[in-house]
C-alpha cells in the first residue's frame, strides 16, 4: 500500500483500537486496524463509542504496547490527556497512545497532546506525506518493544499482574506455579462452534446473566486465529460484548500464533494464572472450528458447542464431533428460516450419539438461541442449565438464588419486526411499480389509438362531397364500432383524466388557484408579474393535443399536488414561508436559542433544525468526567432535562402555525421528543396563565417547591449561580455622596429586610415581571436587583431608574423610604414607586407611567450597575427576539399549577397543533451513523410507540419519523444507493406499523424524508423520484388514501462536498445543490455554510448561507415558477434511469432478506463504504475534478485552510449545564426513582412506552432514563 514496505516488527505487537466516545465514526479506524493485521499486529478492536475507562481498563487487561484511536466530535484534548493520566495513575504509562481525526485536531493542540506525553497524532498532512502504510510503520515501530522485559511494579494490582503472566507464558517466559488445591474446584467453561455463529454474543449474554445472578467473579479467555501469512490476527470478540466492563471480570484475547488450530497453545497456562488469581469460573471462547475439531474438551470441565440452523443436510450432522463431547448444545440464530428443523434434527443426533432414544426432547441439553434479542427466553434456559451443568460436574454452585422457573423452560420466540410472510415487501413494491409502468404503457397506447380514431372520424365528417358522403359515413360508423371497443379497454380514471384536462388547463389560466387543505380554503395567485410586466405562470403545463401524451404525462407527471405527485405534493408552495430550515446547536441551550433567532430574526416563519452534542446524541447526562465533560455542548446544543428544552426554544410559541421545529436526534429520540412535547404544553399552559392573571399561582408554587425548601430557583443564562446562602451580600459603604450617619442604621436594616423577603415577590410584583418580561414597555428591566447590598425591586440600568412596590410583604416606614431614596440617589439612580394595590387595580395605568418615565429619563452612567441576583422569575438577557415564552415555568410542569381538567385540555391542543419532525431513524444509524444506543428490537419498538401515540392522541402536525438518507450520503454512498436504502427503510417501518396493527392512512402522514442534495445528476430528480415510488406504492400496494401518498421530504446540501481548500468556492457548490432543491420542490431546505468544512459555522458564513436561499427564492426569475424542470427531456430521462436503478436496489436488498436480513449480513456497510472508496479513489487520482482541490489550484497550490480559531462550548456553558443538571436531580429525587421504574414496568408488561416517557421526562434526566431503559431493552450491540 501507498508503495511502503510494511514494517517487520522483532517482537509480537499487540494495540487496542477504536473510536472515541460518543464519536459514531468508525470508517477510519476500521481502514487503521486492517492495515495494523496485515503488518502483523494483534489487533483488539473495541468499535466505536468507547469511554477512556473502557478502554484502558481492555489496555491493561490485554497487556498491549498501544491504543490506536480516532476522535471526530471534539473534546479530544480533554480525552486524550484523560487517557494518558489514568494509564499513568495505573502504572501502564509504558503503553502508547496514538491519535487522528483529520482536520478536527488544529496544529497547536496536536503540539500540545504530543507534549503532554501522546505518542503521536497523525494530522492530514502526515497522511499526505507518509502514506497510510507509513502512519501504521510508524506506530509498529513505537510499539516493537517486549512487555516482559519491563517491570510492573511491586504494588502493581491484580490484573495487571495476570496481563503480564498471560504476555510471559505467550513469550516462553512463564514459570508455572503449583495451582493451589482451592483452584482445582474453579469450573472451566469451554465454548466452541462454528465461524459466524454468533459465539461472541452469546458469552456476553452469558456474562449479563453472570453478573445478574451471582455475586461471583469470571474470567473470560476468547481465542481468534493468527494470520498465517502476516502474523497479525483481528481479536474481535471485545466489539460484541457490553457486560465486561465490570470489576468481577477479568478478559483476555488471545491470537492462536499458530495455523489451522482453534487454541492457542497457550490456553492451559492462561487457565492456571487465571485461577490461581482465585476468579470463581473461567471461559474459554475458541476460534471458529471444522466439524472434526474438539480441542476445547482437553481444556475444560464442561463444553458448550454453538451452531446455527444452516448446517445443510441433517447427515451432516453426523460428522460433527462435538456432538458427541459437548454437555450443551445452542442452535443460535433460532430466528432463521428452519430454525425448528434444525432442532428437530440436532435433537435426533444427540439422541443418537448418546443412545437416548427414549428421553424427550425438553429433556436433552439442546436450546434453541437468539444472542442478539434482549432477555431471550432462550438465552435465559440455557444459562439456567448451564449452571445446573456446573453443578452437576463439578460441585460448584455459583448461583446466588435460584434462576425462576419460567427462565429454565422457555423457548426462544422471535420478536418479529417484520413478519415472515411478509419479507418479501421490497420486490412486492418492485413489481408494483413495474406493472403499474406496464399499465401504463397499455393505457396510453389505447388513448393515442382513440385519439386517432377520433381524429380520422372527425375528418370524415368534414368531407362534404356528393360522391364521398355514403362511404364516409361507412367508414365513419364501423370507426365509432372500434372506437366504443377501445373506450371499453381504457380505464374509468382515465376516461375522467383525459375528460376533465381542459377544464384543468383552464383552471391553472386563471388569475387565482383555490384549493383546500383540511376543509380550510386556500386561494393563491397563479402568475407572477415580472418587471417587464410579463405575467410569469406558477405551474407551466405541456401544450400536447394527443390523448396518449396527455394521459402519460397525467400519469407519471401530472401538476403539483396531483398523483403521483412527481412535481410536488402540494398544489402550490406555500406563501410567506419560503422552505429555509436553517440548523444550529452548539454550547449551552441559551447559546443555541440566540442563534436560533438570530436565523428566525425578521423571517415570516420560524423553521428550526436542532442539532444536539455528542453526549445527547448517545443518551447520556453532562458529567465532570473529562471524556464527557469535553464533548459537552460541542457540535451540538447540550439538552439533558425538560428545563433545558424549555431554554433552548424561548421565545418561539411552538404552537403557532408558522413555527417548526426539527430535532436530529435518533438513539434516545423517544426522550427529547418527550421534553419537546413537554415544553410545547408547558408554553401553552404559560399562555394560559397570563390571559387568566393566576401568576399568583406560579408564584406560590415556586415558593413551596423551592423557597421552603431552600432549593434554587432555575434561571435563563449561562452561567452558574451559587444559593443566596451561599452568596454574601455586599457591604454598605458610608461616605457616599447623600449618606448621612444615622442613616447607616436604617440601611443595615433595610437590607436585612430585603435579605428576608427578596424571594417572596409581592402578587404586584408578579404581575408587573410578567409585563416587564414579555418587553411590553421596550426596555430591559432587572428583577431582585442588588445595589450596593440593597435588593431593588425593578430597575433599569441604561435610564438609572429604580422601580419599587410599597406595601404587600415589604412594610416599611416613611424614614425608611427616605433613606432607601437618598441612597439610591447617591448611587446614581432615581426612584419611583407604586403601592401595592395600585398596580393591582390599575396595572395598564401604571405601565403607561413606567414606560412615560423611561422615555424621558436620559441616558445616564450610574455609579453602580449592582449585580442582577436572578432569584424570582429571573431570564438572564434575552437575544434579541425573544419575548420569554416558555420561561415562566421553568423548574414547574403546568400540572402542578392548573387544575387536571383545564392541564388535560392545554395539552391535547398542544400537542396536536405543534408543528415539526423528530428524525428517529434508527435503521439509517445502524446501516450509516453509528448514534445507536438501544437494542435494534427495542429501538423500533419506542418508534412504533411513539406513533401509536400520536394516532391516539390526533397528532396530526408532526412528524413521528425523518427517514433519513442525508447520513447514508455522508457516509460515502451514491445518490441512488442514498434513495434506495431510505425509500427501503421507510417501508420497513411501514411494514412494522401494519404489523402492530396501525392502519396505512393513521402512520403515513407522519412520516417524512431527509436527503443530501450533492451536484451529482441524479440529485436534480432525487425528490420528484422518491415522490413517484413512494405514492405509487402507498396507492396501489398499501391502498393509501391521497394524503398518505404524498412524501414530504427535507433537503440539505452536502456536508461532504464542503472541502477544505478554497472554502470560498464552497457557497458556488451549496448555491447549485440548492437550486436543485428547490427546482425539484423540496417541501424544506438547509443550506450549509461555507466554512463548515474547517470550523464551526459563525454569524457572517451562516447568514451568507441564508442568503443563497434568499436570493434563489425571492430574486431568481425561474424560481417563480414551480415547475421549471417539469418537461425537460433530460429530467424525464434521469428520472426513468433513477426509479428503475432504485427498484433494482430493492430487489437485491429483498435477495438478502429484506432491510433487516441485508443488515445482518451488513450488506448496506459495505455498499456504502465501498461507494465511499470509489469516490475518495477518483478525488485522489484526479479522474473527479473538484475546482480548488485537484485541479484549477491557486498559486499557493490550495493548501488547506486551518481555522485560526474553533468555536466550541466554554467552561462557563459546561459547568452551567452540570450545575443545572445537579440542581435538576437535587428537586426531583422524590419522585425520579418510582417513574424510572414504572417505565420499566411499562417497557417489560408490553404498554406503551412513549406515554409514560411523558410523564417520566418532566422529572427524570435524559442519562436516567436511558440507564433505566437499558436494564430492560437492552443496549446496542456493536458489529465489527
Amino acid at each position: 500500500m501507498d508503495g511502503i514496505t510494511p514494517y517487520q516488527s522483532v517482537n509480537k505487537i499487540r494495540l487496542v483500537t477504536a473510536a472515541s466516545l460518543f464519536d459514531g465514526h468508525d470508517a477510519t479506524i476500521n481502514i487503521m486496524r486492517r492495515i495494523l493485521q496485515s503488518t502483523g499486529a494483534e489487533v483488539i478492536h473495541l468499535g466505536h463509542n468507547r469511554s477512556v475507562e473502557e478502554i484502558v481498563n481492555c489496555a491493561i487487561q490485554e497487556d498491549v504496547q498501544g491504543i490506536a484511536l480516532t476522535s471526530y466530535q471534539g473534546g479530544h484534548m480533554e480525552y486524550f490527556k484523560y487517557m494518558y493520566d489514568l494509564l499513568q495513575e495505573r502504572g501502564a504509562g509504558h503503553i502508547k497512545i496514538f491519535g487522528g481525526g483529520g482536520g478536527v485536531f488544529l496544529p497547536d493542540e496536536i503540539t500540545e497532546l504530543q507534549a503532554y506525553g501522546i505518542c503521536k497524532i497523525y494530522s492530514p498532512d502526515d497522511g499526505r506525506k507518509m502514506g497510510l502504510q507509513g502512519m501504521i510503520n510508524h506506530m509498529m515501530q513505537e510499539c516493537d518493544f517486549s512487555l516482559t522485559e519491563r517491570e510492573i511494579g511491586a504494588g502493581a494490582d491484580k490484573v495487571k499482574q495476570i496481563a503480564r503472566l498471560i504476555s510471559a507464558a505467550e513469550q516462553d517466559k512463564y514459570i508455572p506455579t503449583p495451582v493451589p488445591r482451592t483452584s482445582l474446584r474453579i469450573p472451566v467453561l469451554g465454548i466452541t462452534g462454528t465461524g459466524g455463529s454468533g459465539k461472541s454474543s452469546l458469552v456476553d449474554e452469558i456474562v449479563r446473566r453472570y453478573l445478574l445472578h451471582t455475586d461471583k467473579t469470571l474470567a473470560i479467555i476468547s481465542v481468534d486465529p493468527s494470520k498465517r501469512k502476516t502474523g497479525g490476527a483481528l481479536l474481535g470478540d471485545r466489539i460484541r460484548m457490553n457486560a465486561i466492563n465490570s470489576p468481577r471480570i477479568y478478559m483476555r484475547s488471545l491470537a492462536t500464533r499458530q495455523a489451522n488450530l482453534a487454541l492457542s497453545k497457550y490456553v492451559q497456562e492462561a487457565i492456571d494464572i487465571c485461577k490461581a488469581a482465585g476468579y470463581d469460573m473461567v471461559i474459554v471462547e475458541t476460534s471458529g472450528i471444522g466439524q472434526s475439531d474438539t480441542m476445547i474438551t482437553d481444556y475444560c470441565d464442561l463444553s458448550l458447542y454453538v451452531m446455527t440452523p444452516e448446517f445443510g443436510a441433517a447427515t451432516q450432522l453426523e460428522k460433527i464431533d462435538m456432538l458427541d463431547f459437548a454437555d450443551l448444545v445452542a442452535l443460535n440464530k433460532f430466528d432463521k428460516r428452519g430454525a425448528l428443523d434444525a432442532i428437530r434434527d440436532v435433537r435426533k443426533q444427540y439422541k443418537r450419539n448418546h443412545m437416548l432414544f427414549d428421553a424427550k426432547d425438553d429433556e436433552l441439553p439442546v436450546y434453541g438461541t437468539m444472542a442478539s434479542q434482549f432477555n431471550d427466553p432462550g438465552m435465559n434456559t440455557l444459562f439456567a442449565a448451564l449452571m445446573r451443568t456446573v453443578k452437576d460436574k463439578t460441585g460448584v454452585s455459583l448461583l446466588k438464588n435460584k434462576v425462576a422457573d419460567d427462565e429454565q423452560k422457555s423457548e426462544s420466540e422471535k420478536i418479529y419486526i417484520i413478519p415472515p410472510d411478509r419479507i418479501r415487501y421490497l420486490a412486492e413494491i418492485a413489481e408494483s411499480s413495474v406493472a403499474y409502468t406496464n399499465w401504463v404503457n397499455e393505457q396510453c397506447r389505447i388513448a393515442q389509438q382513440l385519439f386517432q380514431i377520433n381524429g380520422t372520424i372527425e375528418t370524415l365528417k368534414g368531407q362534404t362531397t356528393v360522391n364521398s358522403t355514403e362511404s364516409n359515413k361507412r367508414m365513419s360508423d364501423g370507426l365509432t364500432d372500434i372506437y366504443r371497443h377501445l373506450e371499453e379497454h381504457l380505464h374509468p380514471d382515465c376516461r375522467r383524466l383525459l375528460k376533465e384536462w381542459p377544464e384543468t388547463v383552464a383552471r391553472y389560466k386563471a388569475d387565482n388557484f383555490i384549493y383546500k387543505v383540511r376543509d380550510k380554503e386556500i386561494r393563491q395567485p397563479l402568475h407572477y408579474l415580472s418587471l417587464s410586466q410579463l405575467k410569469v405562470p406558477k405551474v407551466a403545463l405541456p401544450k400536447y393535443e394527443a390523448w396518449g401524451d396527455v394521459l402519460r404525462w397525467l400519469l407519471t407527471e401530472n401538476v403539483p399536488g396531483e398523483f403521483p405527485y412527481a412535481a410536488g405534493v402540494f398544489p402550490l408552495k406555500r406563501e410567506g414561508e419560503d422552505p429555509t430550515r436553517m440548523f444550529a446547536g452548539e454550547g449551552g441551550p441559551e447559546r443555541t436559542n440566540k442563534r436560533f433567532h438570530y436565523v428566525s430574526l425578521g423571517q415570516p416563519a420560524h423553521r428550526l433544525s436542532t442539532a444536539f452534542d455528542s453526549v445527547t446524541l448517545y443518551g447520556e447526562d453532562p458529567h465532570t468526567r473529562p471524556d464527557i465533560y469535553g464533548k459537552i455542548g460541542n457540535s451540538g446544543v447540550s439538552i439533558a432535562t425538560l428545563d433545558d428544552a424549555k431554554k433552548l426554544y424561548s421565545g418561539f410559541d411552538l404552537c403557532h402555525p408558522s413555527t417548526s421545529v426539527s430535532m436530529t436526534i435518533n438513539g434516545p429520540a423517544p426522550m427529547l421528543l418527550g421534553f419537546f412535547m413537554n415544553a410545547a404544553i408547558d408554553q401553552q399552559c404559560e399562555k394560559y396563565i397570563t390571559e387568566n392573571n393566576l401568576q399568583h399561582l406560579v408564584e406560590a408554587k415556586f415558593k413551596e417547591m423551592y423557597d421552603d425548601k431552600g432549593l434554587q430557583r432555575p434561571v435563563y443564562g449561562a452561567s452558574p449561580k451559587p444559593s443566596p446562602e451561599e452568596r454574601a451580600l455586599k457591604p454598605a459603604v458610608s461616605g457616599k455622596r447623600g449618606f448621612e450617619t444615622a442613616d447607616l442604621a436604617f440601611w443595615e436594616i433595610l437590607k436585612a429586610n430585603s435579605r428576608d423577603n427578596r424571594k417572596n415577590p409581592t402578587d404586584a410584583e408578579t404581575v408587573l415581571w410578567q409585563r416587564f418580561r414579555n418587553n411590553q414597555i421596550g426596555f430591559k428591566i432587572r428583577r431582585q436587583h442588588a445595589i450596593d447590598g440593597y435588593i431593588a425591586d425593578f430597575v433599569c440600568i441604561p435610564k438609572g431608574l429604580v422601580i419599587e412596590i410599597d406595601g404587600g410583604y415589604h412594610q416599611l416606614t416613611t424614614e425608611q423610604d427616605e433613606v432607601r431614596t437618598r441612597v439610591l440617589n447617591g448611587e446614581g439612580f432615581d426612584v419611583i414607586r407604586f403601592d401595592n394595590d395600585e398596580v393591582l387595580n390599575n396595572t395598564e395605568q401604571v405601565i403607561q407611567k413606567i414606560t412615560e418615565v423611561l422615555n424621558k429619563q436620559p441616558d445616564r452612567k450610574v455609579l453602580s450597575s449592582g449585580e442582577d441576583l436572578g432569584e424570582a422569575f429571573s431570564t438572564g438577557a434575552l437575544p434579541p427576539g425573544n419575548n420569554g415564552l416558555g420561561l415562566m415555568l421553568l423548574g414547574l410542569t403546568g400540572d402542578q399549577v392548573l387544575p387536571a381538567d383545564v392541564y388535560e385540555k392545554i395539552k391535547a391542543q398542544a400537542i396536536s397543533a405543534v408543528r415539526g419532525t423528530v428524525q428517529a431513524d434508527i435503521l439509517k444509524e445502524d446501516q450509516a451513523q453509528n448514534t445507536c444506543i438501544f437494542s435494534t428490537e427495542f429501538a423500533l419498538r419506542m418508534m412504533g410507540d411513539i406513533q401509536q401515540y400520536f394516532i391516539q392522541e390526533k397528532v396530526r402536525n408532526f412528524y413521528s419519523v425523518s427517514i433519513s438518507g442525508y447520513h447514508i450520503a455522508e457516509a460515502g454512498a451514491n445518490p441512488i444507493t442514498q434513495l434506495a436504502f431510505t425509500l427501503a427503510n421507510g417501508f420497513t417501518y411501514v411494514e412494522y406499523y401494519l404489523s402492530r396493527g396501525m392502519h396505512i392512512d393513521d402512520f403515513a402522514p407522519n412520516l417524512s424524508f431527509f436527503f443530501s442534495n450533492g451536484i451529482d445528476p441524479e440529485y436534480a430528480v432525487i425528490g420528484r423520484v422518491a415522490r413517484r415510488i413512494w405514492a405509487k406504492a402507498i396507492k396501489n400496494k398499501y391502498k393509501g388514501n391521497d394524503r398518505s401518498q404524498k412524501l414530504k421530504y427535507h433537503i440539505q446540501t452536502s456536508g461532504r462536498s464542503l472541502h477544505a481548500q478554497e472554502i470560498d468556492f464552497n457557497d458556488i457548490r451549496t448555491t447549485l445543490q440548492a437550486l436543485y432543491a428547490i427546482y425539484d420542490n423540496c417541501n424544506s431546505l438547509h443550506t450549509n455554510a461555507y466554512d463548515e468544512a474547517i470550523t464551526t459555522p459563525t454569524e457572517e458564513s451562516v447568514r451568507r448561507a441564508m442568503a443563497i436561499q434568499l436570493i434563489i427564492n425571492r430574486e431568481l426569475g425561474l424560481a417563480k415558477n414551480e415547475n421549471p424542470i417539469q418537461g425537460a427531456f433530460i429530467i424525464e430521462e434521469l428520472t426513468d434511469l433513477v426509479e428503475e436503478a432504485v427498484l433494482a436496489e430493492f430487489k437485491a436488498i429483498n435477495d438478502r432478506g429484506g432491510v433487516l436480513g441485508a443488515m445482518e449480513t451488513m450488506y448496506q456497510r459495505s455498499k456504502i463504504q465501498e461507494e465511499s472508496l470509489y469516490y475518495e479513489t477518483l478525488k485522489h487520482n484526479g479522474e473527479y475534478p473538484i475546482i480548488g482541490v485537484n485541479t484549477f489550484l491557486n498559486k499557493k497550490g490550495s493548501p488547506t485552510i486551518v481555522p485560526a480559531e474553533v468555536i466550541r462550548a466554554t467552561e462557563q456553558e459546561k459547568q452551567a449545564q452540570i450545575h443545572n443538571l445537579d440542581q435538576f436531580h437535587q428537586r426531583n429525587q422524590h419522585k425520579a426513582e418510582s417513574l424510572l421504574k414504572q417505565l420499566q414496568v411499562t417497557a417489560i408488561s408490553g404498554g406503551n412506552i412513549f406515554n409514560s416517557l411523558m410523564e417520566v421526562c418532566k422529572y427524570c434526566s435524559l442519562g436516567q432514563i436511558s440507564h433505566a431503559l437499558y436494564e430492560v431493552g437492552g443496549q446496542y450491540r456493536r458489529n465489527m
